[in-house]
């Protein structure tokens, strides 16, 4: 549990510290609304660019200040995101969370989906699950495109699994699974077990050997796909060819050559020019 906590900490931590390389930019940014920029609301920007340069927080004082006299605006709510940094920064995490809950990250910035993250981040460190799970999964939701919407739905799994809640969580990962997210298949596996499909697990297990080969979760997979009495012999044609040239690609030339050998010997009739 000690170890649980340390980890999300220190990934806490480095969102955290990704933040000011994020917002900075946007202080020059034209908003996401149909708002007229006024001279005033410009250059509360660059008075906020100013003040968190090089990654200083300003005073909250200062801050809240800014994000009061300019509400419903981008400036605004940029200084409500440095507002929650300094929460974040001296450990309020429910006030930070408080701050993030707003649609305005959304209305009046690129940073919605960055907002949300944080707040996640800030309320699991609360132990508040179910809300955590809330924002990862709007983050998800409103933002399918993302940077953080893969991170938010392996959250939810995750703490799906740590609930008992196993039986959510094929469907919550599924448009990673749907694109042989390795992590995601591996989670969605487990889940499986828990609640006794080992037919579906096992077909997750083989998506993660046959179509993520070089993952760092193809060895589990293969453990389980012995454990659960099957075997990593392909079942076709397809699953020989993709593992192969998958392998190829990134060079890994003597598994690759056991892999083209076999798919060849097997499946002479699915070979393409490639693996041939």
């Amino acid at each position: 549990m000690i170890q649980i906590r340390k980890h999300r900490l220190a990934f806490f931590l480095m969102s955290l510290s990704t933040v000011i390389a994020i917002v900075a930019p946007l202080f020059l940014i034209t908003s996401c609304q149909n708002l007229q920029q006024t001279p005033q609301e410009l250059k509360a920007r660059e008075t906020l660019r100013v003040m968190t340069r090089g990654g200083v927080l300003p005073s909250e004082d200062v801050v809240a200040k800014l994000e009061n006299d300019f509400p419903r605006t981008t400036a605004g709510t940029l200084a409500k995101m440095v507002h929650a940094r300094i929460k974040l920064k001296n450990n309020d995490y429910a006030g930070a969370a408080a701050l993030l809950d707003s649609r305005n990250f959304a209305d009046y910035t690129t940073i919605g989906d960055y907002a949300l993250w944080l707040r996640g981040n800030a309320l699991e460190q609360l132990n508040r699950r179910v809300e955590a799970r809330a924002a990862y999964e709007r983050l998800a939701r409103d933002f399918p495109n993302a940077l953080r919407t893969r991170d938010a739905l392996l959250r939810v799994a995750q703490m799906l699994m740590q609930d008992g809640q196993a039986a959510a969580v094929p469907l919550m990962l599924k448009p990673l699974v749907e694109k042989n997210d390795a992590t995601a298949l591996l989670i969605a596996a487990k889940a499986y077990e828990q609640t006794g499909d080992s037919t579906r697990a096992l077909a997750n297990y083989r998506r993660i050997y046959f179509y993520a080969s070089t993952s760092t979760e193809a060895a589990d997979a293969a453990a389980a796909i012995n454990r659960l009495g099957s075997s990593i012999v392909p079942a076709n044609g397809e699953e020989a060819n993709h593992r192969a040239m998958e392998l190829f690609s990134t060079q890994r030339w003597s598994e690759a050559y056991d892999a083209l050998t076999d798919a060849l010997t097997r499946f002479p009739a699915a070979s393409n020019r490639d693996i041939r």
